[in-house]
C-alpha cells in the first residue's frame, strides 16, 4: 500500500491525515544504534488527527 501526502486512514473510529512520510535521520538515532539501521527515511509515517474516538492494538479500517 502506497500513502500518498494528505492521504486520511481510519484505525478504529480514529481518523488520521498523512501529513509527512519519511523524515531525514538524525545523529545519535536511537533506531539506528539498536537496530543497525534507521527506518524512518523510508516508512516513518506522521499524521494529524482528523476525527478523535477509540482504537485498539492491530485495529486498522485503511
Amino acid at each position: 500500500m502506497s500513502l500518498l501526502d494528505r492521504a486520511e486512514i481510519r484505525v478504529g473510529e480514529v481518523r488520521l491525515r498523512v501529513t509527512q512520510i519519511g523524515k531525514p535521520c538524525h545523529e545519535g538515532c536511537a533506531i539506528r544504534e539498536m537496530v543497525g539501521d534507521c527506518i524512518m527515511p523510508r516508512v516513518g509515517v506522521f499524521a494529524a488527527v482528523v476525527a478523535g474516538g477509540s482504537s485498539a492494538a492491530h485495529e486498522s479500517d485503511a
